[in-house]
């Protein structure tokens, strides 16, 4: 075995190796999403209590107002975690790295001679000739005699 091929499977073993590192390893940690649920419930149960207390419709209106703005509230808070948690996957990077550096040792340890039959291109000389899609003529006489 030739030793540019021993270098290509040892070199790709440790990539390899290397990107399957990089995704366990640097996989990023799990969000937490349920934070703001005992927001959510508490804002429903102190909704429920002013609308059983609520007599007629401008009162219920007041209240919608109310549990609204708590809605708001709660929104902006969970937008504020949202932009304090880093954005994107950390793995993608080094994942490309890994490419880049696979891509690179199959070039480097790739075979830089050819042939001459694969880099010669055919001239016309070398192409063979169309048959005639008409096919074989008979021989033509001459009717002037």
């Amino acid at each position: 075995m030739h030793t540019a091929m021993i270098v290509r499977r040892i070199g790709f073993g440790m990539l390899a190796i290397a990107a399957a590192t990089v995704f366990f390893v640097a996989a990023p940690e799990s969000v937490d999403t349920g934070g703001h649920a005992g927001e959510v419930a508490s804002i429903e149960a102190e909704d429920d209590l002013n609308n059983a207390s609520a007599e007629g419709a401008p009162q219920q209106a007041v209240v919608n107002g109310w549990t609204t703005n708590r809605y708001l509230g709660l929104l902006t808070d969970q937008m504020d975690d949202q932009l304090q948690r880093p954005v994107g996957d950390p793995r993608l990077p080094a994942l490309l790295l890994v490419l880049v550096l696979g891509a690179c040792l199959h070039w480097g340890t790739s075979d830089t001679t050819r042939s001459p039959a694969r880099t010669a291109k055919p001239g016309l000389a070398d192409m063979p000739a169309r048959p005639d899609p008409a096919g074989p003529r008979a021989p033509r006489l001459d009717q002037s005699d």
